[in-house]
């Protein structure tokens, strides 16, 4: 029971929440029908020469450059920022069982670091913690063309006492993040992708999950107040499928969710609701308490 608990944290932590989410860089070969082909400098300006219509198709094949770092990165996930901390207020039920509890999350910047693949790109560590269950991982992010998008990570979940270290890597990279321009005029982009997760949980591995969905960011900013105080931030909702039932031979079944995100311009993620598409229930909420290291505008 406690390897079926463990499993499904690690499959909603994987599905709901983009701090969590995972991807193997790839080549650029010039084919990504992306809202990704353009360039933003931290001021919003759109400094690219892309024709993108905004409805695009995240196909995966933008992928970071693997000698050369964008100093000025994402202004809405500084990510860049080298000791920045983030700490959360949460409320979570990432395994689905009909029972919250609350707990905190830390993120720490590590500032440029070297993925376990050999690709040099931007590290924040995470550490989530709720009554008896643990989620530590190392995220490797890029922002290179303006957009951000998360490469990959290793983690270490706990539930219950049972620890055990997690490799998931999916077929396709996923952008979170278009271009400051585009979050200012909203846009539309999907994904779809099969993750391939490889641990030690007691059933036959690696296995395949089918994970599909639709980000949109909403045009402009809002005023959002949470424990850190009141901003401006950019919002966007993302609905995913999961096909667990499939990729798990009935072990699980398939997950559908919204979710929805706020940014904040030189601080990052201030605050995530992540609902049961079917039931509403809650699957995860996190409101930032507070923060070092970094400058909201």
């Amino acid at each position: 029971m406690r390897t079926r608990l463990l499993f499904a944290t690690l499959l909603m932590s994987v599905a709901c929440d983009p701090t969590l989410d995972t991807s193997t860089p790839d080549t650029d070969t010039g084919t990504d029908t992306a809202s990704d082909s353009g360039t933003a400098s931290d001021t919003g300006t759109d400094s690219g020469t892309a024709t993108d219509s905004g409805t695009g198709t995240d196909s995966g094949t933008q992928g970071p450059d693997i000698t050369e770092l964008d100093p000025t990165c994402h202004p809405a996930d500084p990510m860049f920022v080298a000791g920045f901390t983030r700490t959360y207020n949460v409320v979570s039920d990432l395994a689905n069982s009909g029972t919250t509890s609350e707990g905190t999350e830390v993120q720490t910047g590590l500032g440029p670091s070297v993925a376990p693949s050999g690709t040099t790109v931007y590290a924040v560590q995470t550490a989530l913690s709720t009554t008896g269950d643990a989620v530590t991982a190392t995220i490797y992010q890029s922002c290179f063309g303006g957009v951000a998008k998360v490469l990959e990570w290793e983690a270490s979940i706990t539930v219950g006492g049972q620890s055990k270290n997690v490799k998931a890597t999916p077929s396709l990279a996923r952008e979170y993040l278009p271009t400051v321009a585009e979050l200012d005029a909203g846009t539309t982009w999907t994904y779809d992708y099969q993750l391939d997760i490889d641990a030690n949980l007691g059933m036959p591995l690696p296995i395949t999950i089918p994970t599909s969905g639709t980000y949109t960011a909403l045009a402009g900013k809002e005023s959002i107040t949470v424990a850190a105080g009141t901003f401006d931030a950019w919002k966007i909702t993302n609905v995913f499928d999961q096909a667990r039932d499939s990729g798990t031979m009935g072990q699980f079944s398939d997950i559908s969710g919204s979710a929805t995100y706020w940014y904040v311009e030189g601080l990052g993620l201030v605050k995530e609701e992540t609902l049961d598409a079917n039931t509403g229930a809650v699957i995860m909420t996190k409101e930032l308490a507070s923060f070092t290291g970094l400058s909201p505008v």
